[in-house]
């Protein structure tokens, strides 16, 4: 075999310009699994409008674990800056007795509850994601590569109550009907506008349900095709 029959590029080529990539982390066993979850939430767009947000995060801890030093922290970079230059902000825990915990629609089972807060200024929008360990001598986990979540993203737009109230539905829809009640609602997705449309409806007879047809309108004035 030739000198050149025993080049082999591809694994020359592998080694010097494709880096090595990470393994995976290792997956928390079930028994001592971790749930964050956060508001504004992750792996959505949510829009605000004021530019000092609060952030809530939620750890439920496995049990018999909630006394350790659990941290949260929040890793977040400007959305419209290209380079994504991330930062670190860490969330204070807040105490149990300290009244500022929000309310539990659900019962709490045997993983305990541990709350941190922290707030931030957003210019326009931000992405962010959450890291957590049970210690400042632990390694970090990262809610994306435990839950799956992907990264949230904040919306900032001071002019949400006045775009929404500048024209109502019938500005949109002429002849609406006037049997109809509608009013505007705050939207969380950039760039639309929502409204709510109520009617009334007869109660049901026996096992008949009722049923109505009400027109609505015609959009802008016309069909479009």
């Amino acid at each position: 075999m030739t000198p050149e029959e025993d080049y082999d590029f591809g694994a020359v080529f592998q080694a010097v310009f494709i880096p090595k990539q990470r393994p995976p982390p290792v997956p928390l066993p079930e028994n001592v699994a971790v749930s964050v979850s956060t508001y504004p939430p992750l792996g959505q767009v949510t829009q605000l409008k004021a530019p000092e947000v609060s952030l809530i995060a939620v750890l439920e801890a496995p049990p018999g674990r909630g006394g350790e030093p659990w941290e949260v922290a929040l890793w977040h970079a400007a959305s419209s800056d290209k380079d994504q230059e991330w930062t670190e902000h860490a969330l204070t825990l807040t105490p149990s007795g300290s009244g500022q915990i929000p309310s539990t629609l659900q019962p709490i089972g045997d993983s305990p509850r541990l709350y941190f807060a922290g707030s931030l200024s957003v210019q326009s929008s931000l992405t962010f994601t959450v890291k957590f360990r049970p210690g400042p001598d632990q390694p970090w986990r990262w809610t994306r590569d435990e839950q799956g979540m992907g990264d949230g993203v904040i919306v900032i737009n001071d002019d949400l109550d006045q775009r929404d109230t500048k024209s109502g539905l019938p500005d949109l829809i002429p002849d609406l009907n006037p049997d109809l009640k509608w009013k505007s609602l705050m939207s969380q997705c950039p760039g639309t506008r929502l409204w709510s449309l109520e009617a009334a409806v007869a109660a049901s007879q026996n096992d008949q349900s009722a049923i109505v047809d009400i027109p609505l309108g015609t959009p802008w004035g016309r069909f479009l095709r």
